[in-house]
């Protein structure tokens, strides 16, 4: 695992709760020099493949219906016939294959759940000589993490044009400059400023944030979770985030441990991202101990290990979890 000093994971935590924040203001928190900081920057882009990019509100761009998507298979894919499924395809955001209890994880994004059904019958047709199995549910909420968004999808949404350049340039670097951006998208200066704030003010941009894309954690176990849920479901809730993702650590850790956690409805309830340095903790920390702590709840799982990437890049960050968490409740009775 490559060596990160304690200054350059706060220096990464701070660029991926926000990467647009400026060197000075980067000195100041850490309370060191702009050079030291522009230093470790450096480091951290070789070290870890750092990028910064952005994380979007898709309610805002049009997309309506997110999917989260788990396909068992017969018999197991060709890679390269995989590649041209989904390389154009502005529908999915991400793919992947899996090994486990399934062979391929898929998010979606679409503007009407009409449009999402015609495309899952398409991906079935693509995928039957395969005996395709395709499991789907609605994300419902996200509690924790993101999906970064693919130049597809910031064209094919509902936005001004000119948004959509701005977007399209800050997704692949979200540090560029005004004066940078401006020269990119052939637009002066003082016009790329103002639409900036507007763009920030309409709430598309979320967070300005940064991606590893050479994580030092080669494990990342993906799994999805339904219950038969029964009196006190709330409290192990509560517990649950205490127990696993609010857990106080000695060093902060290059990577968070979790990166995904997504309450959703359909084929399963809930879905979760963790990354680890071997499959033997990941199931110790994840999957073994959601089963413990639902056991009263006749917990129903599907695990499998993220093996190679198909579309879309992989949401790995360095996260302050627990404010960064946001809590959903099931205590009010609504029936």
């Amino acid at each position: 695992m490559v060596e990160i000093s304690p200054l350059s994971r706060r220096l990464l935590r701070e660029l991926c709760m926000g990467s647009r924040e400026s060197i000075e203001n980067l000195s100041k928190k850490l309370n060191v020099s702009r050079y030291i900081i522009t230093q470790h920057m450096k480091m951290l882009e070789e070290n870890l493949g750092l990028k910064y990019t952005l994380e979007l509100n898709f309610d805002e761009m049009g997309f309506r219906t997110l999917r989260i998507i788990r396909i068992e298979f017969q018999k197991k894919p060709n890679p390269k016939e995989l590649e041209k499924i989904f390389e154009k395809s502005r529908i999915a955001i991400f793919a992947a294959t899996t090994n486990g209890d399934f062979g391929m994880m898929i998010i979606a994004a679409t503007k009407t759940a009409s449009e999402y059904t015609r495309w899952e019958t398409s991906l079935s047709l693509c995928l039957s000589a395969y005996g395709a199995r395709i499991r789907s549910s609605d994300i419902a909420s996200m509690q924790l993490g993101f999906i970064p968004a693919t130049k597809e999808l910031i064209m094919e949404s509902n936005i001004d044009e000119v948004y959509k350049r701005l977007l399209l340039q800050l997704n692949e670097d979200a540090r560029m400059t005004v004066k940078e951006l401006s020269n990119r998208i052939g637009m002066k200066e003082d016009l790329t400023r103002y639409y900036l704030i507007k763009l920030n003010r309409e709430k598309i941009i979320k967070r300005y944030t940064a991606i590893i894309t050479k994580s030092p954690l080669s494990v990342n176990i993906v799994y999805f979770l339904n219950w038969a849920v029964t009196e006190g479901f709330e409290k192990r809730v509560d517990n649950e985030r205490r127990a696993m993702y609010w857990k106080e650590v000695q060093e902060l850790p290059i990577v968070s441990e979790f990166q995904l956690m997504w309450s959703t409805s359909g084929s399963d309830m809930a879905f979760t991202w963790a990354s680890y340095d071997s499959i033997k903790n990941g199931m110790k920390n994840s999957v073994n101990m959601e089963k413990e702590i639902y056991k009263k709840d006749s917990l129903f799982e599907r695990h499998a290990v993220i093996d190679a990437m198909v579309k879309g890049a992989m949401p790995i960050r360095s996260m302050d979890t627990k404010s960064t968490f946001n809590i959903v409740t099931w205590g009010a009775r609504v029936i």
